[in-house]
Protein backbone atom coordinates (compact mmCIF):
# COMPACT_ATOMS: atom_id res chain seq x y z
CA UNK A 1 0.00 0.00 0.00
CA UNK A 2 1.41 3.31 -1.14
CA UNK A 3 0.44 6.40 1.33
CA UNK A 4 1.23 9.82 -0.29
CA UNK A 5 0.63 13.64 -0.38
CA UNK A 6 1.44 14.33 3.69
CA UNK A 7 2.47 17.98 4.21
CA UNK A 8 5.69 17.36 5.07
CA UNK A 9 6.34 13.58 4.99
CA UNK A 10 5.91 11.26 1.98
CA UNK A 11 5.78 7.54 2.62
CA UNK A 12 6.37 4.82 -0.56
CA UNK A 13 5.92 1.22 0.42
CA UNK A 14 6.91 0.09 -3.47
CA UNK A 15 10.62 0.30 -3.10
CA UNK A 16 13.51 -1.08 -0.71
CA UNK A 17 14.51 2.16 -0.05
CA UNK A 18 10.57 3.24 1.06
CA UNK A 19 10.46 0.61 2.99
CA UNK A 20 13.68 1.31 4.60
CA UNK A 21 12.00 4.48 5.81
CA UNK A 22 10.36 2.35 9.05
CA UNK A 23 12.50 0.60 10.89
CA UNK A 24 12.22 -1.07 14.34
CA UNK A 25 14.25 1.90 15.83
CA UNK A 26 12.20 4.64 14.15
CA UNK A 27 8.31 3.50 13.66
CA UNK A 28 7.35 4.89 16.78
CA UNK A 29 8.20 8.07 15.92
CA UNK A 30 6.94 7.72 12.56
CA UNK A 31 3.36 6.84 13.89
CA UNK A 32 3.21 9.79 16.13
CA UNK A 33 4.31 12.26 13.02
CA UNK A 34 1.40 10.98 10.66
CA UNK A 35 -1.04 10.38 13.98
CA UNK A 36 -1.12 6.58 13.35
CA UNK A 37 -1.85 4.78 16.05
CA UNK A 38 -2.47 7.25 18.47
CA UNK A 39 -5.22 9.21 19.61
CA UNK A 40 -4.12 12.07 17.40
CA UNK A 41 -6.61 12.55 14.15
CA UNK A 42 -4.27 13.65 11.71
CA UNK A 43 -5.66 16.42 9.35
CA UNK A 44 -3.58 15.89 5.85
CA UNK A 45 -3.60 18.16 2.57
CA UNK A 46 -4.45 15.38 0.26
CA UNK A 47 -4.14 11.12 1.00
CA UNK A 48 -3.93 8.46 -1.58
CA UNK A 49 -4.00 4.90 -1.21
CA UNK A 50 -3.33 1.91 -3.39
CA UNK A 51 -5.71 -1.01 -2.27
CA UNK A 52 -8.67 -1.58 0.17
CA UNK A 53 -9.97 0.52 2.87
CA UNK A 54 -12.38 -0.61 5.65
CA UNK A 55 -13.64 2.40 8.14
CA UNK A 56 -15.29 1.20 10.96
CA UNK A 57 -16.62 5.07 12.03
CA UNK A 58 -17.97 7.56 10.13
CA UNK A 59 -17.28 9.70 7.02
CA UNK A 60 -17.31 13.13 7.29
CA UNK A 61 -17.52 15.91 4.74
CA UNK A 62 -16.14 19.40 4.38
CA UNK A 63 -18.43 20.89 7.26
CA UNK A 64 -17.05 18.46 9.32
CA UNK A 65 -20.61 16.77 9.82
CA UNK A 66 -20.87 12.70 9.56
CA UNK A 67 -24.35 13.13 8.31
CA UNK A 68 -27.65 11.63 9.24
CA UNK A 69 -29.25 8.17 8.56
CA UNK A 70 -30.10 7.88 5.23
CA UNK A 71 -28.34 10.50 3.88
CA UNK A 72 -26.25 10.48 0.56
CA UNK A 73 -22.99 12.11 0.00
CA UNK A 74 -22.52 14.40 -2.74
CA UNK A 75 -19.79 16.77 -4.14
CA UNK A 76 -20.06 20.42 -4.15
CA UNK A 77 -16.99 20.59 -7.09
CA UNK A 78 -15.08 21.94 -4.07
CA UNK A 79 -15.75 19.28 -1.43
CA UNK A 80 -18.20 16.90 -0.23
CA UNK A 81 -21.61 17.22 1.56
CA UNK A 82 -24.43 15.09 3.11
CA UNK A 83 -27.33 16.13 1.65
CA UNK A 84 -31.00 14.40 1.48
CA UNK A 85 -31.42 12.32 -1.39
CA UNK A 86 -34.46 14.70 -2.52
CA UNK A 87 -31.93 17.42 -2.55
CA UNK A 88 -29.94 15.60 -5.72
CA UNK A 89 -33.52 16.36 -7.51
CA UNK A 90 -32.24 18.18 -10.40
CA UNK A 91 -28.67 17.76 -11.06
CA UNK A 92 -27.90 17.87 -14.24
CA UNK A 93 -25.34 15.35 -14.71
CA UNK A 94 -28.18 12.48 -13.63
CA UNK A 95 -29.12 11.61 -17.27
CA UNK A 96 -32.29 9.41 -18.28
CA UNK A 97 -31.51 7.39 -21.40
CA UNK A 98 -29.42 10.88 -22.82
CA UNK A 99 -32.11 13.11 -21.30
CA UNK A 100 -30.67 15.49 -18.71
CA UNK A 101 -32.50 15.68 -15.07
CA UNK A 102 -33.32 19.51 -15.87
CA UNK A 103 -35.76 18.14 -18.05
CA UNK A 104 -37.40 15.92 -15.52
CA UNK A 105 -37.48 18.47 -12.86
CA UNK A 106 -39.23 21.07 -14.99
CA UNK A 107 -42.82 18.81 -14.50
CA UNK A 108 -42.15 19.41 -10.60
CA UNK A 109 -44.09 21.95 -9.01
CA UNK A 110 -44.12 23.90 -5.64
CA UNK A 111 -45.76 22.25 -2.73
CA UNK A 112 -45.80 20.09 -0.10
CA UNK A 113 -44.25 16.89 -0.03
CA UNK A 114 -45.51 15.67 3.39
CA UNK A 115 -47.09 16.91 6.43
CA UNK A 116 -48.23 20.64 7.43
CA UNK A 117 -51.83 19.52 8.55
CA UNK A 118 -53.61 22.20 10.61
CA UNK A 119 -55.87 21.61 13.33
CA UNK A 120 -57.12 22.90 16.64
CA UNK A 121 -55.13 23.19 19.26
CA UNK A 122 -56.95 20.63 22.29
CA UNK A 123 -55.91 23.00 24.66
CA UNK A 124 -56.80 26.72 23.20
CA UNK A 125 -59.52 26.63 20.45
CA UNK A 126 -58.12 29.88 19.49
CA UNK A 127 -55.23 28.52 18.11
CA UNK A 128 -54.02 25.95 15.91
CA UNK A 129 -51.37 23.50 15.16
CA UNK A 130 -49.78 22.16 12.44
CA UNK A 131 -47.74 19.17 11.85
CA UNK A 132 -44.06 18.81 10.93
CA UNK A 133 -43.41 18.86 7.44
CA UNK A 134 -41.19 18.94 4.36
CA UNK A 135 -41.78 20.78 0.87
CA UNK A 136 -40.19 22.20 -2.16
CA UNK A 137 -40.15 25.72 -3.75
CA UNK A 138 -39.51 25.57 -7.78
CA UNK A 139 -38.06 27.82 -9.89
CA UNK A 140 -38.33 27.10 -13.64
CA UNK A 141 -34.87 29.13 -13.95
CA UNK A 142 -35.93 30.05 -17.82
CA UNK A 143 -35.12 33.05 -20.11
CA UNK A 144 -35.51 33.50 -24.13
CA UNK A 145 -31.60 33.44 -24.41
CA UNK A 146 -30.75 29.56 -23.19
CA UNK A 147 -31.38 26.57 -21.68
CA UNK A 148 -33.83 26.44 -18.91
CA UNK A 149 -32.06 26.12 -15.07
CA UNK A 150 -34.63 25.07 -12.97
CA UNK A 151 -33.60 25.03 -9.22
CA UNK A 152 -35.38 23.07 -6.08
CA UNK A 153 -35.25 24.34 -2.79
CA UNK A 154 -36.37 21.92 -0.06
CA UNK A 155 -38.04 23.72 2.63
CA UNK A 156 -38.12 21.51 6.25
CA UNK A 157 -40.29 22.58 9.11
CA UNK A 158 -40.82 21.11 12.77
CA UNK A 159 -44.28 21.13 14.29
CA UNK A 160 -45.70 23.93 15.31
CA UNK A 161 -48.09 24.33 18.58
CA UNK A 162 -50.53 26.51 19.85
CA UNK A 163 -49.64 29.05 17.04
CA UNK A 164 -51.95 32.13 17.92
CA UNK A 165 -54.27 33.64 14.44
CA UNK A 166 -53.37 36.86 13.46
CA UNK A 167 -56.59 37.82 11.72
CA UNK A 168 -58.80 35.75 14.59
CA UNK A 169 -60.66 38.97 16.02
CA UNK A 170 -61.30 40.48 12.71
CA UNK A 171 -61.67 38.51 10.15
CA UNK A 172 -63.60 35.52 9.36
CA UNK A 173 -60.57 33.10 8.40
CA UNK A 174 -56.91 33.14 8.34
CA UNK A 175 -55.21 31.41 5.22
CA UNK A 176 -52.13 29.74 6.48
CA UNK A 177 -48.44 28.85 4.32
CA UNK A 178 -44.98 28.35 4.93
CA UNK A 179 -42.22 30.08 3.43
CA UNK A 180 -38.52 29.33 2.08
CA UNK A 181 -37.27 29.41 5.91
CA UNK A 182 -39.83 27.16 7.33
CA UNK A 183 -42.05 29.72 9.17
CA UNK A 184 -45.48 30.05 9.09
CA UNK A 185 -46.90 33.10 7.16
CA UNK A 186 -50.79 34.00 7.90
CA UNK A 187 -52.84 36.04 5.58
CA UNK A 188 -56.55 37.45 5.87
CA UNK A 189 -56.83 36.57 1.84
CA UNK A 190 -56.25 33.53 -0.44
CA UNK A 191 -52.58 32.63 -1.74
CA UNK A 192 -52.03 34.93 -4.78
CA UNK A 193 -50.28 33.18 -7.99
CA UNK A 194 -46.71 34.52 -6.76
CA UNK A 195 -47.44 32.96 -3.11
CA UNK A 196 -48.36 29.58 -5.01
CA UNK A 197 -44.64 29.69 -6.38
CA UNK A 198 -42.90 31.41 -3.31
CA UNK A 199 -44.44 29.38 -0.53
CA UNK A 200 -46.23 26.41 0.51
CA UNK A 201 -49.79 26.67 1.08
CA UNK A 202 -51.33 24.25 3.90
CA UNK A 203 -54.91 25.58 4.12
CA UNK A 204 -57.46 27.94 6.32
CA UNK A 205 -58.40 28.39 10.06
CA UNK A 206 -61.99 29.49 10.00
CA UNK A 207 -63.49 31.73 12.46
CA UNK A 208 -66.59 33.73 11.81
CA UNK A 209 -67.47 34.52 15.71
CA UNK A 210 -63.99 36.04 15.89
CA UNK A 211 -63.45 34.55 19.25
CA UNK A 212 -62.31 30.76 18.40
CA UNK A 213 -61.71 28.41 15.57
CA UNK A 214 -64.79 26.74 14.26
CA UNK A 215 -62.94 24.77 12.22
CA UNK A 216 -60.09 24.38 9.87
CA UNK A 217 -60.07 23.59 6.06
CA UNK A 218 -57.26 21.76 4.37
CA UNK A 219 -56.30 23.16 1.35
CA UNK A 220 -52.89 21.72 0.59
CA UNK A 221 -50.71 22.70 -2.68
CA UNK A 222 -49.14 19.09 -3.30
CA UNK A 223 -45.61 19.22 -5.58
CA UNK A 224 -46.73 16.09 -6.89
CA UNK A 225 -48.56 14.02 -9.53
CA UNK A 226 -49.87 17.55 -11.34
CA UNK A 227 -50.20 16.16 -14.70
CA UNK A 228 -52.46 13.01 -13.16
CA UNK A 229 -55.23 15.79 -12.61
CA UNK A 230 -55.24 17.10 -15.99
CA UNK A 231 -57.25 14.03 -17.13
CA UNK A 232 -60.52 14.37 -14.03
CA UNK A 233 -60.70 17.86 -14.39
CA UNK A 234 -60.78 17.96 -18.57
CA UNK A 235 -63.25 14.72 -18.22
CA UNK A 236 -65.35 16.87 -15.67
CA UNK A 237 -65.55 19.98 -17.43
CA UNK A 238 -65.46 19.16 -20.83
CA UNK A 239 -62.32 19.97 -23.41
CA UNK A 240 -64.50 22.19 -25.65
CA UNK A 241 -65.03 24.54 -22.32
CA UNK A 242 -61.50 25.01 -21.37
CA UNK A 243 -60.41 25.45 -24.88
CA UNK A 244 -62.55 28.55 -24.39
CA UNK A 245 -61.78 29.79 -21.66
CA UNK A 246 -58.15 29.79 -22.41
CA UNK A 247 -59.06 31.50 -26.07
CA UNK A 248 -61.06 34.06 -24.01
CA UNK A 249 -57.76 34.50 -21.84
Amino acid sequence: MAILGFPSTSIIDSTSAGRALLTAANASAQRTLLGLGTSDSPYFLSLFLTGNISVAGAYYDSTNSPGTSGQVLKSTATGTDWVDPYDLVGVNADFVKSIPGNRFVENLQTGVLYGGVITINALDNTKVDISAGVGIIFSPGASTTAMPVPTVTTVTWTAKTAVSLTYLATKDMTWLSIDSSGNVVQSSTAWSDSGYQTELPLGVAIHPNNTNVSFTKQSTHIAYGQTTFVDPFVKAFGAKIIWQYNKCL
